[in-house]
């Protein structure tokens, strides 16, 4: 299993390398992360209220909206490393495969 945070960090991480021009992502993955965000935003929906019609906001002038109050990350990347940390120690073939082949893993539970 694993943390849905991480899940959806990968499919924005893909969706950025398929507007990109990537020939890397499918179609399908495409299609996928994008169903998985909007279901990621849909469940965890903000209900802050933002002032005036962003429609019309000029964002080279304004960029900022309400403050948001966001969930501390540092916790939830900690037990991640750790739970990376234990694994792979008593999988090391696997791991190296994996960091092989997905060199970004460790990259984002570093962050």
């Amino acid at each position: 299993m694993r943390r849905a945070m991480m899940h959806q960090l990968h499919c924005l991480r893909a969706l950025n390398l398929a507007f990109g021009g990537s020939s890397v992502i499918t179609d399908a993955h495409v299609q996928h992360c994008l169903n998985y965000i909007r279901q990621a935003v849909l469940c965890g929906a903000d209900t802050t209220l933002e002032n005036g019609d962003f429609t019309e906001r000029d964002f080279d002038q304004k960029r900022a909206g309400e403050t948001h109050t966001c969930r501390d990350w540092s916790r939830v990347y900690r037990a991640m490393r750790e739970n990376w940390e234990n694994w792979t120690a008593t999988n090391r073939s696997v791991a190296q495969h994996i960091e092989k082949r997905h060199g970004m893993i460790r990259s984002l539970l570093r962050q």
